[in-house]
């Protein structure tokens, strides 16, 4: 599972505008320590908190997207790692210490969000803190139904709630800095209006270069929630293209381009883990003839319909590709060639308008080409074809058919 998530760009902004709001403030209540008319302050001080809540919040949503990343991945790796056991012991999200953090940060998140609640906004901020709130309560409802679900099941409903979790659904940090940044420079600018009509003493100057700094980290953050959008738009859009280029556009599964990627990767795993994968080639039988008689449209649908027939029929982490015309491919990490045709004889009592298809089928260990373990696959598919189509043939490594036709 890949996704691209720059939780760190989140962080860096994120923090760079609290770091500034940090150094304006030391600053203002240096001011403040030394001005003996404090009730004057009470209405810039409450804009000063404004600003510090904003940030913060920002801070915290940014650090729970990369947490929520952190545990999610470390989950992956672990329930996908090689392991001699049949039924490894997978230690759930929430006992893992980026899990822990993360509710820790939730719960700071929701006490920061209350202190903001209680100060006086406008119209306008009060709006932009609703936008806040639901976010979070979205954010926080989708990762518990994730997290119930890999409770419930850790082994079955892994990889789409994984993917859930790590990818673009759960930026809370994107979705929330506008709003932040907004109510953040709402009042600082507030809080410099406020500052510009005092007199022009050393302490009023001060108190201006304060404010002056805390309208900077508002303006900041407010420019780095825009860019980060715009980023975030343009990486969505890039994977979109990516995940197109590896996608069949008539059948909806893998294309050529993605199939000759993951077979090599396949093969390398099955080396590396000391296991076996299954290739196996399915063709449609007859299906120009079936094409000439029903018209090209119902061909179009018979072959969209065979391969979701087919994936339906997997199992999680197998992959289906469309190698080419009604050709397509399997490929089925820890099967043998004698697995792997229980399963190629399962999916096909369920391709449609009783249509049949020939399969040829072999598997690996890993330490030879893609091309050689193709070309078993085929060899075995053009036996099917031969021996009378509608049937699997097997076509196991070499060393395996030797074995097992070995007097014990």
């Amino acid at each position: 599972m890949k996704t691209f998530r720059p939780t760190l760009i989140h962080v860096q902004w994120a923090a760079a505008s609290l770091a500034v709001a940090a150094f304006a403030l030391a600053a203002w209540y240096g001011y403040r320590a030394s001005e003996n008319e404090a009730a004057e302050l009470t209405g810039i001080d409450a804009d000063v908190r404004i600003v510090l809540e904003a940030n913060e919040l920002r801070y915290l949503a940014a650090r729970m997207d990369s947490l929520q990343a952190a545990y999610a991945a470390e989950f992956d790796r672990r329930l996908t790692a090689p392991t001699p056991s049949p039924t490894p012991a997978v230690p759930l999200p929430e006992r893992q210490t980026p899990r822990l953090q993360f509710l820790a940060a939730i719960t700071q998140f929701r006490e920061s969000f209350k202190r903001l609640s209680a100060e006086t906004l406008s119209g306008d901020g009060q709006k932009m803190l609703e936008i806040v709130r639901t976010a979070f309560e979205d954010y926080v409802r989708a990762d518990e139904r994730s997290i119930g679900a890999l409770r419930r099941d850790p082994d079955g409903a892994g990889e789409r709630q994984i993917a859930r979790l790590i990818g673009t659904e759960g930026d809370l940090a994107g979705q929330v800095a506008a709003p932040l940044s907004r109510v953040a420079l709402t009042a600082a600018v507030r809080a410099k209006r406020k500052a510009d009509g005092d007199d022009g003493s050393a302490q009023t100057t001060l108190r201006r270069a304060a404010i002056a700094g805390l309208v900077g980290s508002a303006l900041t953050a407010l420019y780095g929630a825009i860019a980060w959008r715009l980023t975030r738009a343009r990486r969505r859009q890039i994977t979109q293209l990516d995940s197109q280029a590896r996608t069949d556009q008539l059948t909806g599964v893998g294309n050529r381009r993605r199939w000759e990627e993951a077979l090599p990767a396949g093969l390398e795993q099955a080396k590396l883990t000391r296991t076996v994968v299954a290739v196996a080639i399915i063709d449609l039988d007859r299906f120009k003839q079936y094409n000439d008689t029903h018209g090209h449209p119902a061909g179009d649908r018979l072959l969209a319909e065979t391969a979701r027939a087919i994936a339906n029929g997997l199992r999680e982490g197998d992959l289906i590709a469309r190698y080419g015309g009604e050709e397509f491919v399997l490929m089925l990490p820890g099967c043998t060639s004698r697995q792997a045709e229980e399963i190629v004889d399962r999916v096909r009592v369920n391709i449609p308008d009783k249509q049949t298809f020939s399969a040829g089928v072999t598997h690996s260990m890993g330490d030879e080409f893609p091309v050689d373990v193709l070309t078993r696959a085929d060899e075995a598919l053009y036996e099917a074809k031969q021996g009378g189509r509608a049937r699997t043939v097997l076509n196991p490594p070499p060393q395996v058919r030797t074995r097992a036709t070995s007097p014990l």
